[in-house]
């Protein structure tokens, strides 16, 4: 774009000169505030004859513009224009699906700020515009026939992941009834894509010939489905369809695990993986609803614990695998809520089954030189100190 200060000033902020990008950086500060300019980025970012680079700094600048001036605050007298706004809310949904990928993460990025701020009183149809989108493109025969509909699907489910985690963290009742109004039919349009994915991940990995959009839309489902699941309810126990839809999360984790270490070779950087996202799962979904596992995690405890039995050391599980289950487990037991039953009873600190699984979390960490991660962990009925070991 010949002519244009502000597309010739934005490839200036990544100069390798420092004079060049303290003189970029000043000219546009003073332009930050003029009327029209948060407008003027959206139409850079959106414009197929620009490089891509200085669309995605004026989509990271318009981003920065966002987050400071979309609202008035204290100390900063300048908010954006309501006029300007609205053009923003009415183009931006698009370029989240841009074919570039670094530009179409940051356009969701600026849909989720934006709905931060907005949603329901000013822009009360974004979120319904996102979910009626993520169905349209969560056809299964269409994902199973192209990857290009796969990429299409994960965009919007990213835009859609970005907005919940921003809704999901604001912590005014009134924020937080409205979100938990939404919940349920979110979780329901989510939960379909999430079988679909996880439909292709189990039938692909069995070929090892899992595709990155499978897996990256199968980790984009689950990641949702949290925020929805640990914030969405108020006892998600008495919800019996979100309550399935946890526990089969956790039981695809766990079933995965057995796949990797039943393989002839394992794959340790997909078993790292999933472990990391089964215990931040498990201990994100405890910390607030206790009982939404129920059974599931004794019983992932069970078979996480073989797998780390230094007594008995399973084939194709190395080490460093035997750790990350072991931080799984950890998250687990730190959420504070992990409540260890036998036949409908609550076991004691004198249990020896309890006392065999801390020795076990001990003894491991212990020898992988890793005890910092349980120092000061507690337990509803036992409570490692380091210090005694030392």
């Amino acid at each position: 774009m010949e002519g244009d200060p502000v597309a010739s000033l934005l490839p200036l902020l990544v100069s390798a000169n420092q004079v060049e990008r303290t003189g970029a950086t000043m000219a546009l500060r003073d332009m930050e505030t003029q009327s029209g300019f948060s407008a003027h980025l959206l139409e850079i970012g959106a414009r197929s004859d620009v490089r891509a680079q200085v669309r995605w700094l004026a989509m990271m600048y318009l981003k920065n513009q966002v987050h400071r001036f979309w609202v008035k605050r204290s100390g900063i007298p300048y908010e954006i224009e309501a006029a300007e706004k609205i053009v923003l809310r009415d183009n931006i949904l698009p370029l989240s699906l841009d074919v570039d990928d670094a530009i179409a993460n940051q356009s969701a990025l600026i849909v989720a700020k934006m709905t931060r701020f907005d949603f329901p009183k000013v822009w009360p149809n974004v979120l319904e515009s996102i979910v009626s989108a993520l169905q349209a493109a969560s056809v299964e025969s269409e994902l199973a026939a192209s990857d290009d509909h796969v990429h299409r699907c994960n965009r919007i489910l990213r835009v859609l992941h970005y907005t919940i985690k921003e809704l999901s963290s604001k912590r005014l009742v009134s924020d937080r009834k409205t979100f938990m109004q939404l919940a349920p039919s979110v979780v329901a349009a989510v939960a379909q894509l999430w079988l679909i994915f996880r439909s292709k991940y189990i039938s692909s990995w069995s070929s090892q010939s899992v595709s990155e959009g499978t897996t990256q839309g199968l980790v984009l489902t689950v990641k949702t489905l949290r925020r929805l699941l640990v914030s969405g309810f108020q006892k998600l126990h008495s919800d019996e369809q979100a309550t399935s839809i946890a526990v089969s999360i956790s039981q695809f984790f766990r079933d995965l695990v057995v796949s990797c270490g039943n393989a002839s070779t394992p794959a340790a950087g997909t078993l790292e993986r999933v472990t990391y996202f089964h215990g931040k799962f498990v201990h994100n979904l405890l910390a607030t609803q206790p009982l939404a596992l129920g059974s599931e995690v004794e019983a992932m405890f069970v078979h996480y614990l073989s797998l780390c039995d230094l007594s008995e050391p399973q084939q194709g599980i190395p080490p460093r695998i035997q750790t990350v289950l072991l931080r799984c487990l950890h998250s687990t037991v730190s959420s504070g809520k992990f409540i260890p039953s036998m036949q409908g009873t609550s076991r004691s600190a004198d249990d020896p089954a309890q006392q065999k699984f801390i020795e076990d979390v001990h003894k491991t960490l212990l020898a992988d030189g890793l005890v910092k991660i349980i120092r000061g962990v507690t337990c509803k009925f036992v409570r490692v100190r380091v210090e005694e070991a030392e």
